[in-house]
């Protein structure tokens, strides 16, 4: 079965399909219309500037779900507007069956070698507009590193103070001094 997998990968061909806006049909990859639609929306949102906690607000209240009905979530968001597939693009062996016992999929991290194909099946978004997702996620995580490093630098107590019962740390706020700490 793995040769057979690994052989299709070296062709070019996807052995499963199953997320949102997409299904492998008769060995095909094929856009499922309503499903595009909020893959579309997640894109125009991040666009207009907002962040992904909001997008995952907005398209939860518009009563969108993720492909397995869950509510969205900002890690769901953020593998939407990572994956090259909605551009028309296939990486193939992203993840792989470490043994046939536990069946996990663990993510490849150069094990095994991956197969980049442009063009193999029809675009939901736009390369261009893909490509700019991508510049901006990458400014965006960016800007948020230098943001929170400057925060440390000035603050030896960054990082030091958690809380008791969530396990999350405490942070300063700037500006705001009606903030509620829980």
């Amino acid at each position: 079965q793995k040769w057979r997998i690994r052989k299709g990968f070296e062709q070019g061909k996807a052995s499963t399909c199953n997320m949102l806006g997409y299904r492998l049909v008769d060995g095909e990859i094929t856009i499922v219309p309503e499903e595009a639609e909020t893959v579309r929306r997640i894109f125009e949102l991040y666009q207009q500037g907002y962040g992904m906690q909001k997008i995952a607000n907005i398209i939860n209240e518009e009563g969108h779900r993720t492909i397995k009905g869950c509510e969205w979530r900002v890690s769901k968001v953020r593998s939407v507007l990572q994956n090259e597939k909605y551009a028309g693009d296939l990486l193939l062996q992203k993840c792989f069956v470490r043994d046939h016992v536990s069946k996990a999929c663990v993510p490849n991290r150069g094990e095994l070698p991956q197969y980049y194909v442009e063009g193999s099946h029809e675009a939901i978004i736009d390369k261009a507009t893909f490509d700019r997702v991508q510049e901006e996620l990458k400014r965006r995580a960016e800007q948020y590193e230098t943001a929170s490093s400057v925060v440390k630098e000035h603050n030896p107590l960054a990082q030091k103070i958690t809380c008791g019962l969530c396990g999350k740390h405490f942070i300063r706020k700037f500006g705001n001094t009606s903030a509620k700490y829980k």
